[in-house]
């Protein structure tokens, strides 16, 4: 990563954006503070979509029609296929992303923040939006952390997050026992 003051950003611009060419995030800033991120595209949409899936459902109306939710953003749509429908969400999504963007553009001073509406817009058009959509349904059925086989005392046992609770029991059953064989020692 290669630090740039503002005005040396601007004179050498070519060599900032070759450097996120090269995958290097070039940060921008005056005196000593980073106000900026110059990154490639792809890295920051993997970035958002990490943190901002989306999760459409499909349905059928009782007139045979395909419907998608999205509710994420809260968008419903009917095609007569999946299709059309998919086609149809794809067209909401860009123009609730567009309303977003003018929205922020409007509010003085204030970046309102929505990672689903930068997603979007960083897809750009209708079949990059399907695309993500796409990438997103099919990182929802790979495995997880969560749901890996546990490698140690049982294979077959799903690994679980240890909260707090878990790792307080685990705290004293093992002071229980080292106490239990310090007694024993001392017998």
């Amino acid at each position: 990563m290669e630090t740039w003051e503002t005005g040396e950003a601007g004179r050498h611009f070519q060599a900032v954006f070759d450097g996120t060419m090269r995958g290097d995030w070039q940060l921008i800033g005056r005196e000593g503070h980073i106000e900026a991120v110059l990154a490639e595209v792809s890295e920051l949409t993997d970035l958002l979509g990490a943190s901002y899936p989306f999760r459409p459902t499909a349905g059928a109306t009782d007139e045979g029609d395909t419907e998608l939710w999205l509710p994420e953003l809260g968008l419903h749509t009917t095609g007569a296929t999946l299709d059309a429908a998919r086609a149809e969400l794809a067209e909401a999504m860009l123009r609730y992303a567009r309303a977003w963007a003018d929205q922020a553009a409007a509010m003085a001073g204030r970046i309102i923040s929505n990672g689903y509406a930068r997603r979007i817009l960083l897809a750009g058009d209708a079949e990059r939006v399907l695309a993500m959509i796409d990438r997103d349904a099919a990182r929802e059925v790979m495995p997880t952390r969560a749901t890996r086989a546990w490698t140690e005392a049982d294979p077959d046992k799903p690994r679980r997050w240890m909260g707090p609770r878990d790792r307080l029991e685990k705290l004293h059953a093992a002071q229980a026992e080292h106490d239990e064989a310090r007694g024993e020692q001392a017998d």
